[in-house]
């Protein structure tokens, strides 16, 4: 699941705030408008930056999430790809092992 709208909807609180307070403060519509230019451009940003943090880090729980899973066909596929992982990563330490004495 990916965040997508964060980053509207806080730009959207952060004008609608901007507004209110203009309008309390009774502050000339053209100072308005400057302002809630800013507002928004700065919490655009802002909010693109945390909805990207936010879908990084749902992004690498995807892995556990699919250990939680009560699927046992999910889990067993998962484990024989680490175990595949680990086989090779020993094999390529015996190559290494029995190159080095060889060369002695």
């Amino acid at each position: 699941m990916k965040i997508r709208n964060l980053n509207r909807i806080m730009m959207l609180i952060a004008g609608i705030i901007t507004t209110v307070i203009s309008i309390i403060y009774k502050n000339p519509i053209k100072q308005l408008m400057i302002t809630l230019l800013v507002v928004l451009i700065i919490f655009f940003i802002i909010g693109t930056v945390i909805q990207g943090m936010f879908n990084k880090v749902i992004g690498q729980t995807k892995v556990s999430d699919k250990l939680i899973d009560d699927d046992p066909e999910e889990i067993k596929n998962i484990d024989m790809e680490n175990i595949e992982i680990d086989d090779i990563i020993n094999k390529e330490e015996e190559i290494k092992v029995k190159s080095d004495t060889n060369i002695i």
